[in-house]
Formats: C-alpha cells, sequence, structure tokens
C-alpha cells in the first residue's frame, strides 16, 4: 500500500496555506507531522474518529483533522485530489464551532480552483 501524502492549497499569491500555518507554530507542526506520519501509513477507512472528522459537504467528502495544540483545536480539511489528500482550509474549532465560519464555501471554491489549475496545490514544504 502506498503512502498517503499530504499537499496543501496554494493561494493566489503562491502561498501554501498549510505550510503558513506550520512555518509559524513549531508546536503545531510537530503535532501536525507526528498525525500524518501516522495516517500516511493507514488506510483511509482506518483513519479514526479521533484523528479525523468526516465532512460530507454535498456530494465531496471532506475530512477535518483533530490535533489540540495549547489549548486550541486545529481543524485542518481537506479532501483528495488526484490521489493525494489536500488541506484546503486550516480552520480551528472552539464549542463545535469552526473558525473561519465560511470553512465550508472556502473549501468547496478552492477545490475548484485545484480542479481548474493543477499549480494550486503543492506538497506540504515543497518549493514555491
Amino acid at each position: 500500500m502506498a503512502r498517503t501524502e499530504f499537499w496543501t492549497y496554494v493561494d493566489g499569491r503562491g502561498r501554501g496555506i498549510a505550510d503558513e500555518v506550520l512555518n509559524a507554530d513549531k508546536k503545531i507542526e510537530r503535532k501536525f507531522r507526528l498525525r500524518t506520519n501516522y495516517l500516511g501509513g493507514q488506510p483511509v477507512k482506518l483513519w479514526p474518529p479521533i484523528y479525523v472528522e468526516k465532512l460530507n459537504l454535498g456530494s465531496v467528502t471532506f475530512f477535518a483533522m483533530r490535533m489540540e495544540t495549547g489549548n486550541v483545536q486545529q481543524r485542518p480539511i481537506g479532501t483528495f485530489i488526484e490521489g493525494k489528500f489536500v488541506i484546503l482550509v486550516w480552520a480551528t474549532e472552539k464549542n463545535n464551532r469552526y473558525q473561519p465560519r465560511e470553512f465550508k464555501e472556502m473549501a468547496l471554491r478552492r477545490l475548484g480552483e485545484i480542479e481548474s489549475d493543477s499549480e494550486r496545490m503543492r506538497k506540504i514544504g515543497g518549493a514555491a
């Protein structure tokens, strides 16, 4: 079984949204690397709900990774594109409410951008 690769949405200025969060906070980066190392070696059907929440947004299934750092619930949200898990929105959660509130619309819009332009995604930590 091939390992799952984790990629990021790239905005119009060439910035990977996941890279920006990970570069800004080393605690989040460590937790993320541990989580993706574990999940990357598992078939998606075995991803445990304690680590990943499945979100059905219309006809698309998204996944919100679950991590906590510094009492903040981190929720990188993504889906599979061309066999790669692509983080489309980096959200946080408090009291069962996601921030940004419009994460669903953002994820769907960014998915459409990637489907139109494959340059709008790259491997996390990859060159800009």
